[in-house]
């Protein structure tokens, strides 16, 4: 089976990744702010409840800048695209430093072995792949299957 081609910039993955690390703190400090302390009993408290509805009043003092919330979010994004470096199209070296030490696992190990690579294949471990008359093909067993 032909290997399936997708072509993702690397500016728009990172640019993605900062977004979704950023949501994944708000969300951590969000379930912080409502963590109940079942050991201090309070949980269930009418006033934990009242303290609750005064602290999240819709009549409290709004922030006059409803913006300025998002702002070191934009700040943090805005600062992730200027420092991106685009990769060079026509050396493709920029990922070499990456796949290095990917394998530098088993380049101290001595290599990977056909013993070692014929139990992990029949194990169903990994992708297997080949390079065929100049064509990739992979098992179709994919653990990845959009790669």
């Amino acid at each position: 089976m032909a290997m399936d081609a997708y072509s993702y910039s690397p500016r728009a993955c990172y640019t993605v990744l900062i977004i979704l690390t950023l949501v994944y703190r708000q969300k951590i400090v969000l379930a912080e702010e409502w963590e109940c302390h079942m050991e201090e009993g309070n949980c269930d408290s009418k006033d934990s409840f009242e303290d609750g509805k005064t602290k999240y009043h819709l009549n409290r003092p709004t922030n006059p800048d409803p913006e300025a919330k998002w702002q070191p979010y934009l700040d943090a994004i805005s600062s992730a695209v200027m420092q991106y470096k685009d990769c060079e199209q026509d050396s493709c070296t920029c990922h070499d430093s990456v796949i290095e030490k990917d394998l530098s696992v088993w380049r101290e190990k001595g290599g990977i072995t056909q013993e070692q690579f014929k139990k992990a294949l029949g194990r169903g471990i990994g992708n297997h792949y080949q390079i065929i008359n100049h064509k990739l093909y992979r098992s179709k067993r994919c653990m990845f299957a959009a790669r």
